[in-house]
């Protein structure tokens, strides 16, 4: 838990953040302090499972109709939803070494719309931890 919410990560989301900010973006975690403390800190819009389906649906229709250009969430947006507006996917944290999460994140990125050509996805891991192997691990599958 500790490499998933490094604090080094925040300051990294910042730069891509910045980098992308024309493009709509999800920012997944795995752990619902490290959402309260991105949605605190950058004033966003954040669903976690202890969210209420009007919340999860407002958050999901505002991202799709332009209203937010971007949100944060738990592995409750992995599957299920249709997000085709996104062009950027940030993975601070995920399930350890579960390959089917980073595909269906991954997923949310490669959903047809409006002949997007600009996708870019991040998996923010902490070097020389457990986590960096988790995430060769799970690349390895896709």
């Amino acid at each position: 838990k500790i490499a998933a919410t490094a604090k080094q990560k925040i300051i990294e989301l910042q730069s891509i953040l910045e980098k992308y900010f024309d493009k709509k973006i999800i920012i997944f975690c795995h752990f619902e302090e490290q959402l309260k403390e991105i949605v605190k800190k950058y004033n966003l819009q954040g669903i976690s499972g202890k969210s209420s389906l009007k919340k999860k649906l407002t958050i999901y229709n505002d991202f799709n109709n332009n209203k937010i250009t971007v949100f944060v969430t738990t592995s409750i947006s992995n599957e299920g939803v249709d997000l085709p507006q996104a062009n950027v996917v940030i993975q601070l944290s995920g399930d350890r070494n579960n390959p089917i999460e980073e595909k269906q994140r991954l997923g949310r990125l490669l959903r047809k719309k409006n002949q997007k050509t600009d996708l870019y996805f991040y998996n923010l891991i902490t070097k020389n931890s457990i986590e960096e192997s988790f995430a060769v691990e799970r690349a390895s599958y896709i």
